[in-house]
């Protein structure tokens, strides 16, 4: 190939030794003076020099013209198919394998985007291929499918940048062929025969992530192998597309040979329970190609889930737990001196003459709603109880008026309230957990039913002795029932019948548990379209376990078992930080007994200290100094018999027996807000049983 004349002195050399011999005064008459002979001279070897580059260019354009012919019919008929692309994956160019396998001709490709044949199942992966692309510094392979017409081909693709810097790349298309389930290769290796007894979940797939052959733990898990084949493996055991989005993410990184992350599908299993699965992927190389197939290795994880889950959940009724003690303790304290404020008004009323009827009606009204209050703040007390292992005694009807009182609100609106509480003996239980099964178990009553029917629909709650003695609650709804194929499932973790997202299907499965804990059992009848009814049997209690949970006796007990107080009057001593608690004493107690008040527990013990009281009514909750520290200071300083003269006043909804154990004494609490009766009651047991010690 001719080379183009890089340097001036050889260009000029070979054009002077084609410049004829002009002899002096070859321009006529008066030959022109010497620099002008000079100047001609130049002029022409200039001439000659461009006619040679010019000759020279013309050699090399057609060389390259020639040579370029030569490589586009090595390119067209290189048999693998290539297309160089734009950034945006618009065709700049594509050989003839290329057109062959979009069926297009050069003219047709050419300025479409490749994007046009692409799969519209493979648009993700494609999207995610070309942004691979553009930040790689070497190949990008991806797997995916091309549509040809009314033909699916199975492709794989393998781009690179150009290495000019600009924004194009070239892109290799490599058919797979058929699904290696129907390679005899696959079929004959060993390794992958090993896989259908192989313990634990695994699944054979081909490049594009299809299923094709699960082991037996796989196969059990979906009762129907046969079904999956074929078919994606995240699209067997993912619902999300959150989770098949990163599955096929995982699979394009382990075919590439790069790491591949974990991934977590969840699926719904024929038998209705929600199932848990993590996957890691692994490639096996063939004889010819890099990857053969893939190896994809399941963990189940349903129990973990399930166990989180239910920590998540105790964490939450923990939570829940605090709050409403927190609440009930902050709505006791002001419900206390209203609840006293009201009866004695209403004391003082029934003394006048009848001539504001309105009035006491008022003063009813107003006590009606305070004690209103109180039940609620009591039936949230219950469910409060931190200490989920202690057992008391319980009346299972008075519970389940609690549970109705917190569900009112799901029900009212759904359906008529049924009741029939016949007589039954008390069972040990934990009144904390028992109230979680009531109130679940009313609560998905209501669900089942939709809102706006409460005039045609029923929850029913019947109480009965079995005749065995237990204690039978059946919790009946006419709501929407279940299928005959769910009752078997129905209290097994993540089994919900209601639609994804509305429900963790844990309650039930904590129901069970919780009563199977207290030595029952529960079980559940139902018919589609015809309600359902869930049946808990409870062991009765026995009458050792019964006196066993009686904290103390009633106070008519107290006071037939120790004399009755004495009428005189009693130096009597109220300790809370709250004053309009201190006014109440003053105005229910004041008018037989000598009552002092004071708004904290150093000024109660300066007192102490200097003169005596019969009783010391002591908020246990106040600033800088509490009821329990007060009596231990009290003992410290050999005052034994002014403490145990203490009455804990509080508005916590701890138990009371809860209460003792944090003090370590068996000793009198008030809980507030309380009665007129209930305070008196205290008083008097106080008074008696220090009138008995004296004896």
């Amino acid at each position: 190939m001719p080379r183009v004349e890089t340097s001036i002195h050889a260009l000029r050399s070979r054009a002077e030794a084609l410049l004829p011999d002009y002899p002096a005064g070859q321009f006529g008459p008066g030959a022109a003076p010497e620099d002008l002979d000079t100047l001609l001279r130049e002029l022409r070897l200039h001439e000659i020099e461009l006619e040679l580059q010019n000759a020279s260019l013309r050699d090399i354009q057609l060389e390259l013209e020639q040579s370029h012919a030569k490589l586009r019919e090595l390119y067209d008929r290189v048999p693998t198919p290539h297309l160089r692309l734009a950034e945006d994956s618009t065709i700049l160019d594509a050989n003839d394998a290329a057109l062959a396998l979009l069926a297009s001709t050069r003219e047709a490709a050419v300025g479409r985007r490749i994007s046009r044949w692409v799969n519209t199942d493979d648009v993700t992966t494609f999207e995610q291929h070309r942004r691979s692309l553009a930040g790689a510094d070497s190949n990008v392979t991806s797997y995916l499918a091309l549509d040809i017409g009314d033909a699916r081909r199975e492709v794989r693709l393998e781009s690179i940048r150009a290495r000019d810097g600009s924004s194009e790349s070239l892109t290799t298309i490599t058919e797979l062929g058929d699904s290696p389930r129907s390679s005899p290769a696959l079929e004959a290796d060993a390794f992958a025969a090993t896989i259908l007894d192989a313990a634990g979940l695994m699944a054979v797939l081909d490049l594009r992530g299809r299923i094709v052959q699960l082991n037996r733990g796989c196969s059990a898990l979906l009762d129907d192998s046969g079904a999956a084949t074929g078919r994606e493996l995240w699209e067997v055991f993912a619902t999300s597309p959150e989770q098949r989005a990163l599955a096929r993410e995982c699979l394009s990184a382990a075919v590439a040979q790069r790491s591949s992350p974990v991934w977590e599908g969840a699926f719904v299993a024929p038998n209705g329970v929600q199932r848990h699965v993590t996957w890691s992927l692994a490639t096996v190389a063939g004889k010819a190609t890099p990857v053969s197939y893939v190896i994809a290795t399941g963990n189940d994880v349903t129990s973990v889930k399930a166990l989180r889950a239910q920590l998540v959940v105790a964490e939450r009724l923990a939570a829940i737990g605090q709050l409403a003690a927190g609440v009930g303790h902050e709505i006791n304290n002001p419900l206390a001196y209203v609840k006293s404020s009201l009866e004695l008004a209403a004391a003082l009323l029934n003394k006048l003459p009848e001539e504001h009827p309105k009035l006491g009606h008022m003063i009813d009204v107003a006590q009606e709603g305070a004690e209103r209050i109180r039940l609620i703040v009591e039936d949230l007390r219950v469910l409060s109880s931190h200490d989920v292992h202690s057992v008391d005694a319980i009346d299972v009807r008075e519970l389940l008026k609690s549970c109705v009182q917190l569900a009112s609100n799901e029900i009212s609106h759904r359906a008529r309230l049924v009741v029939d509480y016949g007589h039954v003996p008390r069972v040990m239980a934990n009144a904390g957990r028992l109230s979680q099964v009531f109130l679940n178990l009313l609560v998905n009553a209501a669900q089942s039913i939709g809102q706006g029917h409460g005039g045609s629909n029923e929850i029913g709650l019947r109480t009965r002795t079995g005749a065995d003695g237990g204690v039978v609650v059946e919790i009946r709804d006419t709501g929407s029932g279940m299928a005959a194929k769910d009752l078997e499932h129905v209290f097994e973790p993540f089994f919900t019948t209601k639609r994804m997202g509305e429900g963790t299907g844990l309650g039930l499965a904590i129901c069970h548990g919780i009563i199977t804990q207290l030595g029952g059992r529960i079980s559940v009848e139902s018919v589609s379209g015809h309600g359902t009814t869930f049946s808990i049997w409870l062991p009765a209690a026995t009458s050792a376990g019964v006196a066993k949970a009686r904290l103390a006796p009633e106070p008519d007990e107290r006071r037939r078992a120790g004399g009755h107080a004495t009428a005189s009057r009693r130096e009597i001593l109220v300790v809370d930080d709250e004053p309009r608690i201190a006014e109440s004493f003053m105005l229910l107690l004041g008018g037989q007994h000598h009552v002092r008040t004071v708004s904290t527990g150093r000024a109660a013990l300066e007192l102490c200290a200097t003169e005596k009281f019969d009783v010391i009514f002591c908020d246990l909750r106040m600033p800088e100094m509490g009821g329990y520290e007060v009596y231990q200071s009290l003992r410290a300083a050999d005052c034994e018999a002014q403490a145990k003269r203490i009455v804990f006043m509080t508005g916590s909804l701890t138990t009371t027996r809860d209460l003792q154990a944090s003090v370590h004494e068996d000793v009198a609490i008030l809980r507030k807000p309380f009665s007129t009766k209930e305070l008196n009651a205290v008083l008097e047991d106080c008074l008696s049983a220090s009138s008995s010690a004296q004896r």
